[in-house]
């Protein structure tokens, strides 16, 4: 039966297989079955089975659920939707794309064009090579970007994989931020820091920043510092600037050399430090072993 003609006074078109309506309470209620479609303005939703509320403008959607709009499409278990706050929330096995990235959570909830993620969220950006996943989320549907919260973790694939674990990580356009107990590593080197930086530059080179009780590892090689800028080719480090009195320690074969000064450049080769140079009030120390 189509329902065009019945929800005259709704900005929702409805069709269905088969329909029930009952007045509960002085109350209007539609129980649509054997495949229901919405379409409002330029989006169309199709399930298998729909209940929706004439007096209230909203409406619950399950089955195979499916909302498609010019910008993204996303697929869930069930949905609910309120017309007048301009509201939608997905619930379980939810999965969605669009332009940039395609993502997966428990719980959606749309309003606007702000989306709102909770439960086992993994977002992925196809331009980026980025994975981020994590508890909750808000993602900003028309810029692309958004913020991860609790148990908030990034995979980079820029021929080696970088990985990031922090409290929290923001995601723009070629850029990543991350606060509080932030950690990075890949199979050639590991760092830490209170907040983190990272941009990527092109497929293959990016430049990642520890601000804050920075501290840096890779071969036998530690540096301690406020500000850690270190260059990555193809996720291999290959230069460095450390700022804020560093404090590099390398271990050689006949000892360790500890390195204190104003600022330090370093260059890498083949995951170890094969140079450096040391500016301002340098101090040193070699322990012989």
């Amino acid at each position: 039966m189509n329902l065009i003609a019945i929800l005259l006074f709704s900005a929702i078109n409805i069709s269905s297989g088969s329909l029930e309506i009952q007045n509960q309470g002085g109350n209007l209620i539609y129980f649509l079955k054997n495949g229901v479609t919405l379409q409002f303005d330029s989006t169309i939703v199709t399930s298998d089975e729909g209940i929706y509320y004439i007096d209230k403008k909203m409406g619950k959607l399950y089955g195979h659920v499916r909302l498609k709009t010019p910008s993204y499409t996303v697929t869930s278990d069930s949905l609910i939707y309120f017309e007048d706050k301009n509201r939608t929330i997905f619930r379980l096995n939810v999965s969605g794309t669009d332009s940039s990235a395609i993502f997966e959570a428990n719980h959606l909830s749309i309003l606007g064009d702000t989306a709102f993620a909770q439960g086992n969220i993994e977002i992925f950006l196809v331009n980026d090579s980025l994975v981020i996943s994590g508890d909750s989320g808000v993602y900003f549907i028309n810029t692309g970007t958004g913020k991860i919260f609790d148990r908030a973790r990034a995979s980079l694939f820029k021929g080696d994989t970088i990985n990031l674990v922090a409290d929290s990580i923001k995601f723009l356009k070629d850029t990543l931020l991350a606060w509080s107990r932030v950690k990075i590593n890949s199979n050639s080197f590991e760092g830490s820091s209170r907040m983190l930086k990272f941009l990527s530059k092109s497929s293959d080179s990016s430049e990642v920043k520890l601000l804050g009780d920075g501290q840096f590892k890779i071969s036998r090689t530690n540096v301690s510092g406020d500000t850690l800028i270190f260059g990555l080719s193809k996720g291999h480090v290959v230069r460095a600037i450390f700022t804020g009195r560093p404090i590099l320690e390398t271990s050689r074969k006949d000892g360790v050399l500890a390195i204190e000064s104003s600022e330090m450049r370093v260059d890498v080769t083949n995951d170890t430090v094969s140079f450096f140079t040391a500016r301002g009030r340098v101090k040193g120390r070699f322990e012989e072993k």
